[in-house]
C-alpha cells in the first residue's frame, strides 16, 4: 500500500510539473524568455559583498578586500538555491546580475530541473562512471542522440573527456601529436612542437601553457619549447581601418608560415595548430579571413588544425560553435581536424574527422566521465533550439553593442567595443580606470570579467536578454555621472 501511495504522489507531482513547463512554455513567447518568477535587475539588501559573505571569506583565509587580485574570490560564496536564471543570490541575500555565468541556461533553469525528475538521471546521480572499461548499456545511443546532432559540419567522430577544459585540449593536442607523428614516420616526440596563437589560454597543464600565451602562465610553470603566432591587432572600427587591418593580418599569416618552415628545418616540424575563436586574454578575434587563411596554412601543410572552443562554444557567439562564424569552405582547407569543447557544455572532450580518433594508446580520461551532465548536455541544446536562444543570443549581442558604442563615444570611458554574440568586451583608458569601473559595477550588484589588463569582458549565460542588459546600461551611465562628480 505504501508503495502504491509513493507511485500515485510521484505520477500526481510529474503530472503538475509537465502543466506547470506547458503554461510557461506557452508565456514565453510573450515574455521575451523571462518568466514571471525570475529576476530581472539586481537587488541589494547590503552592501554587496555583505557582511556574511565577508565573514565567510575570512573563514576561509581568503582576502576580506575587493579589489581586482581577490575579486573573483569574493564571488565564490553564493546561495545556489536561491539563485535564478542570470542572478545568483550570495550569502547576505544579494541578488546579483551574472555577467560571467559559467552555464548555458544560468542557474536553476527549469529544463535541467525538470529532466532531472526522471528515472534515466537516476542511474547516475550516484558518481562518475568509467565509460571505458564498462560503458552503460546505452551508452552509444545517449551520444547518437545527445551528442552528435549538434557536431560542427564534417565533424563524425567524438571523444569524451572528464570535464576540465584542460583536458579536452591535453587529449586533442596528443592525439594530433600522435597522429602526425604516425603519418610522418617521427619515432621522437619530443622533436615535434604546436604552433599556438597570441593571447590564448588552452588550459593549465604544461602541454596547454605551452601553446598559450605567456600572460596566461600566471604560476611561472616550466613549458615546453613551443611556438606562436601573434593575434592581429585590428583597429577599431573595422570599416575606416580596413586596409591596415588587412595588412596585419597577412603579415601574422606570413609569420606563420615562416614559423613552420622553419621548425621543419631544425627539425623540429609543427605537429599541430590550435586556436581561439575568441582569445581568452583581451577577448580578441580577427576576421574570418585570418582563420581561413591559416587553416589553409595547415591544410597545405599536413598539420592538424584544432579549433579550442572550450570558451566560445554552446552558442555564447550567437552560433552553436564559434568557428561557424568563419564559414570554411572546402577552398580553405575545409573544416577544422578536431574542434575541442568544455566550460558552458557541461562535459568536455572533442568533435573530429574520423582520421582523429582518439588513439588507442592515448589515455582518455574517460573513466571520470558525468554521464548525468552528457544527458543535461543533450537537454541544453534542445532547449536552445526549441527556444531560439541563438536568436535571442544575437538580439542581446545587438543591444549591448549599440549601448557599449555610444557610451564609448559620447561619454569616453570605454574603447574598443569588440566580440561575437554575447562574448563581448571593452577597454578602458587604464588599469586603474578598469579596476574604478569593476568595483563600481559591482557595487550596483553586477560582475563581469577581467580578462586583461585594462579590458573587461562579458560572458553571460544565453538567457540574457536586453531588459537583463539594460541593467549594465544604467550602470555604466551612472558611473560616468559619479566619476564626473568627483566620485
Amino acid at each position: 500500500k505504501k508503495i502504491t501511495n509513493n507511485m500515485y504522489t510521484r505520477a500526481v507531482r510529474n503530472e503538475l510539473l509537465s502543466s506547470y513547463a506547458l503554461a510557461k512554455g506557452l508565456c514565453a513567447r510573450f515574455l521575451r524568455f523571462q518568466y514571471p518568477h525570475d529576476y530581472t535587475r539586481p537587488i541589494l539588501r547590503t552592501n554587496f559583498p555583505g557582511p556574511m559573505q565577508m565573514m565567510a571569506l575570512q573563514s576561509a583565509d581568503a582576502a576580506p578586500s575587493v579589489d581586482a587580485a581577490s575579486r573573483q574570490s569574493a564571488l565564490s560564496f553564493i546561495n545556489l538555491k536561491q539563485s535564478k536564471g542570470n542572478f545568483f543570490k550570495d550569502t547576505d541575500g544579494n541578488v546579483v546580475l551574472d555577467l560571467n555565468c559559467p552555464l548555458a541556461l544560468g542557474y536553476n533553469h527549469d529544463a535541467l530541473i525538470n529532466a532531472r525528475d526522471s528515472s534515466l538521471y537516476d542511474r547516475f546521480l550516484q558518481g562518475r562512471t568509467d565509460v571505458s572499461s564498462v560503458p552503460p548499456q546505452d551508452y552509444s545511443d545517449m551520444l547518437a542522440d545527445d551528442v552528435m546532432p549538434v557536431a560542427p559540419a564534417g565533424l563524425d567522430q567524438v571523444q569524451l573527456c572528464d570535464g576540465s577544459s584542460t583536458t579536452a585540449n591535453e587529449v586533442a593536442l596528443s592525439t594530433a601529436i600522435m597522429q602526425f607523428a604516425m603519418i610522418n614516420r617521427k619515432e621522437n616526440y619530443a622533436d615535434l612542437s604546436v604552433l599556438g596563437v597570441g593571447k590564448a589560454s588552452h588550459g593549465c597543464s604544461v602541454a596547454t601553457l605551452s601553446c598559450s600565451d605567456a600572460a596566461a602562465n600566471v604560476g611561472n610553470v616550466p613549458t615546453y619549447d613551443w611556438p606562436s603566432v601573434d593575434l592581429p591587432e585590428l583597429k577599431l572600427p573595422y570599416a575606416p581601418n580596413e586596409t591596415f587591418n588587412r595588412a596585419e593580418e597577412q603579415a601574422c599569416l606570413d609569420q606563420a608560415s615562416k614559423i613552420i618552415q622553419e621548425r621543419r628545418a631544425a627539425g623540429k616540424d609543427v605537429a599541430a595548430i590550435i586556436v581561439e575563436p575568441i582569445s581568452t586574454l583581451e577577448m580578441r578575434n580577427a576576421t574570418p579571413a585570418f582563420y581561413k587563411g591559416l587553416r589553409k596554412i595547415a591544410k597545405d601543410e599536413g598539420i592538424p588544425f584544432i579549433v579550442d572552443e572550450t570558451k566560445t562554444g554552446m552558442g555564447q557567439t550567437g552560433k552553436m560553435w564559434g568557428c561557424e562564424n568563419w564559414h570554411l569552405q572546402e577552398r580553405d582547407g575545409g573544416c577544422p581536424d578536431m574542434v575541442t569543447f568544455g566550460g558552458k557544455t557541461g562535459i568536455s572532450g572533442f568533435y573530429s574527422t574520423y582520421d582523429f580518433r582518439l588513439n588507442p594508446h592515448c589515455a582518455s580520461f574517460e573513466q571520470n566521465l558525468d554521464v548525468s551532465q552528457l544527458l543535461s548536455f543533450g537537454v541544453t541544446w534542445r532547449h536552445m533550439q526549441s527556444r531560439g536562444l541563438l536568436e535571442l543570443v544575437q538580439d542581446t549581442s545587438s543591444f549591448l553593442k549599440i549601448e557599449l558604442e555610444g557610451a564609448a563615444r559620447d561619454k569616453g570611458e570605454i574603447s574598443n567595443v569588440r566580440g561575437l554574440g554575447t562574448a563581448i568586451a571593452f577597454d578602458c583608458a587604464s588599469k586603474d580606470k578598469a579596476d574604478s569601473m569593476q568595483h563600481w559595477l559591482l557595487k550596483l550588484g553586477i560582475v563581469t570579467a577581467r580578462v586583461g589588463p585594462k579590458t573587461i569582458g562579458l560572458r553571460p549565460a544565453l538567457i540574457l536578454g536586453p531588459q537583463h542588459a539594460a541593467n549594465l546600461r544604467e550602470a555604466l551611465r551612472s558611473y560616468h555621472y559619479n566619476h564626473n562628480a568627483g566620485e
